[in-house]
């Protein structure tokens, strides 16, 4: 049986996101470091382009971007979309729950708390949900948990890569 999340963007506070983490027994090592993953089925398609998901009926881009400031993450789309990536139009940023389901409970091999078969590069990625309106919430893979960020910032550390869903 196929699970479903949220597809579309929302404001959500700090105790709306712990509180959705620990009922859903998700790993997070900020909000919930006992939860456990979620139950992927990982199946890579599109000549390794993509990875689809069986468990949640999604598909990940299995890199992504390069960093990419807040601001320029509708160009990226835009440009994602325009040249029919692995022959899809519709791509778009995860919400921080379907980017949490991505989340591993511990660092696999190439350090991140995040399957293999992902690309290493992105190693915190932008979500389309947001605390306010000057920061959005992020995943972070190098350090297995997420928060939310300063999208105002045009320092290099605010810069985070985008891993677009459909």
């Amino acid at each position: 049986m196929v699970k479903t999340f949220r597809s579309v963007s929302r404001r959500l506070t700090e105790n709306t996101v712990r509180r959705w983490i620990q009922q859903q027994n998700i790993f997070d090592a900020l909000y919930n470091p006992t939860g456990i993953s979620f139950s992927n089925h990982f199946e890579l398609i599109e000549n390794g382009l993509v990875v689809f998901d069986h468990a949640s009926g999604l598909m990940w881009q299995r890199a992504g971007s390069e960093q990419v400031a807040y601001r320029g993450i509708k160009n990226w789309l835009y440009q994602l979309n325009s040249q029919s990536f692995a022959n899809y139009k519709d791509w778009r940023l995860p919400t921080l729950e379907e980017a949490l389901t991505l989340l591993e409970p511990q660092k696999q091999e190439q350090g991140l708390f995040l399957a293999p078969l992902f690309s290493n590069i992105q190693k915190k990625i932008w979500t389309a949900d947001v605390k306010s309106k000057a920061s959005a919430w992020a995943v972070f893979f190098n350090e297995g948990h997420c928060y939310y960020s300063d999208t105002y910032q045009v320092f290099p550390s605010s810069y985070y890569y985008l891993r677009a869903i459909r």
